[in-house]
């Protein structure tokens, strides 16, 4: 259920966009823990929420910033996925209160499998 939900993709990887789950069982409940699946935008913490970048050609793109520069930034905007906006071609930068952990990520289960999803995250102490 862990990968079948892609959970794996953005969580606990060398690459991870999103926050470890090593130990999630010891900071949040089973409730809290369906929320911030169910509700991703719910309650993203500061240092998780992405930054929002147009461009001069009216472009926007999402996602986390791994390098910035005079020249330029690259955004990390899914688990494999980056772009690269020149310096020149930044017309805003602004931190948004949204997640980027998309939400429906549980469409995809069968209620067996979300109970499965959540005893296995209910295990990482």
């Amino acid at each position: 259920a862990f990968a079948k939900a892609t959970c794996a993709a953005c969580h606990d990887g060398g690459r991870a966009v999103g926050p470890s789950l090593v130990g999630v069982a010891k900071r949040f409940g089973r409730d809290d823990l369906l929320a911030a699946i169910v509700q991703p935008n719910k309650d993203v913490p500061p240092r998780y929420r992405p930054t929002r970048v147009t461009t001069t050609d009216d472009r926007s793109f999402t996602g986390v910033v791994v390098y910035e520069a005079t020249d330029g930034l690259i955004l990390q905007t899914g688990a494999d996925t980056t772009v690269r906006v020149a310096g020149a071609d930044v017309a805003g930068k602004k931190v948004v209160d949204v997640s980027l952990m998309p939400a429906g990520l549980l469409d995809k289960l069968s209620d067996a499998e979300v109970a499965d999803l959540l005893a296995y995250l209910g295990a990482l102490r």
